[in-house]
């Protein structure tokens, strides 16, 4: 009962203050488990945390209460036996330059390999120098 009592009391002040607080939200992309394709330059794996947010509507102004995160692995091709990803780390949607890596992985087609990076853990199954297609195993440690 205390309870509902503060939130209806939270919301009618930020009601009247011309203020909300956004929830957080997570996305992933693809789904754990499903076979995807990525040309060379796209995502193969994104996680997003988009943090709480206080959103002051009278300034115009957004602050975030809490970080938020986002984490993506790219397809940046295949040539002569080297498969390449680039690692992309954003916080509060600012790149931070000291997260920006990339990196190389043997593959030999027809065999698939395992990307892994930052904990999360991507099975190769095709490349080419266009496009990979894929089957994310595991999300990054962070999770």
């Amino acid at each position: 009962m205390n309870k509902t009592i503060a939130t209806v009391g939270l919301i009618a002040l930020l009601t009247m203050s011309g203020c909300a607080i956004t929830p957080e939200t997570i996305n992933r992309y693809p789904d754990i488990g499903k076979i995807s394709t990525a040309g060379v330059g796209e995502a193969i794996y994104t996680y997003d945390k988009k943090g709480e947010q206080f959103i002051d509507y009278m300034s115009g102004k957004t602050i975030n209460k809490t970080n938020s995160v986002k984490q993506e692995i790219i397809y940046s091709g295949f040539s002569k036996g080297v498969l390449r990803v680039t690692y992309r780390e954003y916080i509060n949607d600012y790149a931070r330059a000291a997260f920006y890596q990339d990196a190389t992985y043997d593959y030999a087609p027809p065999s698939s390999t395992m990307i892994t990076f930052k904990g999360a853990q991507v099975e190769v199954l095709d490349a080419d120098n266009t496009q990979i297609k894929y089957r994310v195993i595991k999300g990054f440690s962070n999770e």
